[in-house]
């Protein structure tokens, strides 16, 4: 145990290059050496227990050398490995971030895309003598946000399986918004068969759509982007 504890503390400071520069360079001139002494024997004449410690010491330097250098060619492969490692996980976590940034995006432009379903008509803009004059105006716009707001709830089925990856308040408040435009267009076509009766039923009718777009549609796409923004910055940070 204190042998490991030992060799945490060292290992850091054990630089690979460096132990393969030292390795090569111990074993060319060891090598040399050991050389010279097989090939050139007449040069120790007078002193052959010379020569044979000179061959046994360059022996075992040779194979403390070349440990050396196994030892520093395994480190750097490791650590290029680790690298390697590394930098594939940099790239992954980098195309998480933008796929998540571009589903983001798309649920933000889902919810802005409400506006589009709501009515701009006031009751103040048609008095009870121009109804019947603008029945087919109306109904023709009453349609138009219709359309607008069931493509809407279509889209909205994707849209709350790309918020089931990126979380679950995000997911709610996706749901929330689409029970919302779902309610809104029975309103619409409460207010498309509401032009063919009496004026202030036409009126009331007017309003109640435009106060649940407001007070409800309207929040709930609000607090859909405020969620989606809040994910955004997370990953920003």
């Amino acid at each position: 145990m204190k042998m490991k504890n030992w060799w945490s503390h060292v290992k850091p400071y054990i630089n690979a290059e460096k132990f393969t520069r030292v390795a090569i360079v111990v074993v060319a001139v060891v090598l040399i050496f050991f050389i010279v002494v097989i090939l050139k024997p007449d040069w120790f004449p007078q002193f052959p227990m010379v020569r044979e410690t000179v061959i046994a010491t360059s022996t075992t330097a040779m194979v403390l050398a070349t440990l050396i250098l196994a030892y520093a060619t395994f480190r750097m492969i490791r650590n290029s490995n680790e690298q390697e490692k590394r930098r594939r996980e940099e790239d992954l976590l980098k195309e998480k971030r933008d796929r998540d940034a571009g589903l983001i995006n798309e649920i933000i432009n889902w919810a802005i895309g409400i506006d589009k379903c709501n009515f701009p008509l006031g009751t103040k803009d048609v008095e009870p003598s121009d109804l019947k004059k603008v029945k087919l105006s109306i109904k023709g716009h009453i349609n138009e946000l219709l359309f607008n707001t069931n493509e809407m709830i279509g889209k909205g089925r994707y849209i709350n399986i790309i918020a089931s990856i990126l979380g679950q308040e995000l997911q709610d408040a996706v749901v929330k918004l689409n029970d919302e435009l779902y309610n809104h267009a029975v309103l619409l076509n409460e207010f498309f068969e509401a032009v063919d009766k009496k004026f202030d039923e036409f009126v009331a009718k007017t309003a109640e759509v435009r106060k649940h777009f407001w007070d409800t549609l309207d929040k709930s796409a609000n607090e859909v982007i405020a969620k989606a923004t809040k994910i955004k910055t997370r990953d920003i940070s």
